[in-house]
């Protein structure tokens, strides 16, 4: 039975380092683990979830931009923004790793020719 191409470290670092990089740029840059699993799986519903984090991360850099710095003018303004901050980054970080390993799994059924059939001589 062939190893599974969705394991080994030279898979499992990169999905790692690409996980850590909405975190380390602190939900500005949340969408590029997306854009690799869009531009790997090349399906329509890889590119629709880029759309969503593009959109989310917006949405996040607004919150942020417009958020008090401190409670004063109410501290729901505050919380609400910090709490959109944890969900954002914990989000596309859990999301990153998980879609990785989805989209790896799909590529692997995409280029696996079916049972019984030849390869092509040539």
């Amino acid at each position: 039975m062939p190893k599974p191409l969705y394991t080994g470290p030279r898979v499992v670092v990169p999905r790692l380092l690409l996980a850590c990089v909405p975190v380390l740029s602190l939900g500005l840059l949340a969408w590029v683990p997306f854009l690799r699993m869009a531009l790997q799986g090349r399906r329509n519903r890889d590119w629709a979830v880029l759309c969503v984090w593009v959109t989310i991360t917006l949405t996040y850099a607004a919150v942020v931009a417009e958020s008090p710095d401190v409670p004063e003018d109410g501290p729901f303004a505050f919380w609400f923004a910090m709490l959109f901050m944890l969900a954002h980054l914990g989000g596309a970080t859990v999301h990153a790793i998980l879609g990785d390993i989805a989209v790896q799994k799909y590529r692997r059924r995409r280029d696996t020719p079916p049972a019984g059939w030849a390869p092509p001589l040539g």
